[in-house]
């Protein structure tokens, strides 16, 4: 025998079946349960596009503050350090001013003093004092004789005490001498070598910047 076809649902039937299984109607048994209503699925909401997207910036924390831009720190350097500069240049540099010029009496030739009542003393000044030794190892002063006049000054004759410059009056000399100076054109000068009465050696007498030269015209009077 064949198979032969449901004219209802065009099912091929096998031949041991007198009706189509599909289309015949089934036992009260045998029914398939009608599907429950469940809950519809949960729809996806679509997301949304990328350009749409807005970028979220941090928040900022209530304690933070803004970096200062670097000209501005730059700025603020120079002035703190012309400051700096203007206050030690007004300030400091006086007081250190003043301080070598009040020092710079004990370090220098004082002027010549003259002990001689001359009218010729108040215009020469000894001055460029040298002392050393000769062959003889006698002392030996080099200094230099200026006429600050503009009249010629004759041949002279001088007597001479070399003191320290910080020594009163009645202080001894270190050494004492007398020397004789050929005659000065106006504001001319001369250099004269003698030789010292002392009883000390070249190298212990005081140096040149801390000695004081006293000197009397003994002639012309």
């Amino acid at each position: 025998m064949f198979t032969w076809i449901c004219q209802k649902c065009g099912a091929e039937v096998p031949p041991s079946y007198s009706e189509c299984p599909n289309c015949a109607p089934k036992p009260e048994g045998q029914r398939e349960p009608e599907p429950v209503p469940g809950d519809p699925p949960p729809s996806l909401a679509a997301a949304p596009p990328r350009e749409q997207e807005k970028e979220v910036k941090p928040a900022q924390q209530p304690g933070a503050k803004a970096a200062l831009p670097g000209w501005l720190v730059a700025l603020i350097v120079a002035g703190v350090v012309t400051g700096v500069g203007a206050l030690a240049y007004f300030y400091f540099l006086p007081a250190v001013r003043s301080r070598s010029q009040a020092a710079a009496p004990a370090t220098r030739l004082e002027p010549v003093p003259a002990t001689s009542e001359s009218p010729i003393a108040k215009h020469l000044e000894l001055t460029g004092v040298r002392i050393t030794e000769d062959a003889r190892k006698r002392v030996e002063v080099r200094l230099i004789v200026v006429n600050h006049s503009a009249a010629e000054i004759p041949d002279l004759e001088l007597s001479v005490d070399l003191k320290p410059s910080n020594a009163s009056p009645q202080t001894k000399p270190v050494a004492s001498f007398n020397m004789k100076v050929p005659g000065l054109g106006p504001f001319e000068a001369k250099e004269v070598v003698t030789t010292a009465k002392t009883e000390l050696r070249a190298y212990e007498i005081p140096d040149w910047q801390f000695l004081a030269v006293h000197f009397r015209v003994m002639s012309p009077k």
